[in-house]
């Protein structure tokens, strides 16, 4: 978490095809996952989950079917 670390998501940002939002109940640990959603939300990014957890944070794949597709956020 950091500095390089939001500069690095950002950068990805400029040449994804998709944006897929993906840490699980762990973006709730120190606000994370709203700080990220923010600054991707700020960049103009089309944000995408594959569904979410009961706390409302975007699933982890590894908790998700091989059959679900990203979604709108």
């Amino acid at each position: 978490v950091g500095p390089e670390n939001d500069a690095a998501i950002l950068a990805s940002v400029a040449w994804a095809d998709t944006v897929v939002c993906a840490w699980g109940n762990h973006g709730l640990h120190m606000n994370r996952g709203q700080a990220v959603q923010d600054m991707l939300r700020t960049s103009g990014a089309r944000l995408t989950h594959l569904g979410l957890t009961g706390q409302g944070q975007p699933r982890h794949p590894l908790y998700v079917g091989y059959d679900q597709q990203p979604v709108a956020w």
